[in-house]
C-alpha cells in the first residue's frame, strides 16, 4: 500500500485495523478495541502498553468466516490530520 490521502507508510501512528484472510479471501476491519478483544485474545490485547506498532503487529485475530488466524496488514497508518475526524481502535 502506497501513500495516499488517508494513510501513510509510517512506523508510528493509528494503524489501519485491516485483517485480510489468505485462506478464504475475506477482509475483516476491526472497528473497536472490544471487537479486537473478541476476535483475538483479550489477555494479549490488554497486555499491550498501547495499541500502536510494534505491539499491535503481534496480535492475530480469528477470521470470522473460516476461523483461520489472520495478521493485520503491516503497512499503513492513518494520516494524523485524518484521524481527527475518524474514531479508530
Amino acid at each position: 500500500m502506497g501513500d495516499w490521502s488517508i494513510s501513510r507508510s509510517r512506523y508510528y501512528g493509528v494503524c489501519l485495523p485491516i485483517y485480510p484472510c489468505k485462506e478464504c479471501g475475506k477482509v475483516t476491519v476491526v472497528g473497536s478495541l472490544d471487537e479486537l478483544k473478541e476476535l483475538s485474545s483479550a489477555e494479549e490485547v490488554e497486555a499491550m502498553p498501547h495499541i500502536h506498532r510494534p505491539y499491535i503487529d503481534n496480535i492475530k485475530i480469528t477470521c470470522p468466516h473460516c476461523s483461520n488466524k489472520v495478521e493485520r496488514i503491516q503497512k499503513g497508518c492513518i494520516q494524523s490530520l485524518s484521524r481527527n475526524g475518524i474514531h479508530m481502535i
